[in-house]
């Protein structure tokens, strides 16, 4: 999504990152800024690239509302996204945004859906937490 209501286009979204591998780039971040993607259509969209696009190693920068959080990023995981913009307590935000979105994704949540699906995310859940009371202070 963006702030600006603009048509989103899965086909754009294809020609860009075409466009950036054929230059060498071999990270690449999909973005919802805004928290306007739902699941579907995360399922959706790296579903369809990272299929067309093994060399590049795809990532997500979303901002969401806490009750859909985790199954975005269940959405993204189970569709080959491999990297996450994430925040601790789901901190910072975009502007542009509704004032009902909790901002960035919550490390925590990442670290939760990784850990249900089996997947090594490389976090101490320890010092995890003991961050998260620091932001709490």
């Amino acid at each position: 999504g963006n702030p600006y209501g603009e048509a989103f286009s899965e086909d754009i979204v294809e020609n860009l990152v075409a466009q950036l591998s054929a230059m060498g780039v071999s990270h690449i971040s999909l973005g919802d800024t805004v928290g306007v993607s739902t699941p579907e259509l995360i399922r959706r969209l790296f579903g369809r690239l990272v299929p067309l696009f093994p060399d590049v190693v795809f990532g997500a920068h979303l901002h969401t509302d806490l009750q859909s959080c985790a199954e975005k990023v269940l959405a993204a995981v189970k569709s080959g996204c491999q990297r996450f913009d994430c925040a601790l307590g789901g901190m910072g935000g975009c502007p542009f945004a509704s004032s009902t979105l909790v901002g960035n994704v919550p490390t925590e949540i990442v670290a939760q859906v990784v850990d249900r699906v089996g997947l090594l995310h490389g976090l101490d859940q320890s010092s995890l937490q003991r961050c998260l009371e620091m932001t709490r202070e």
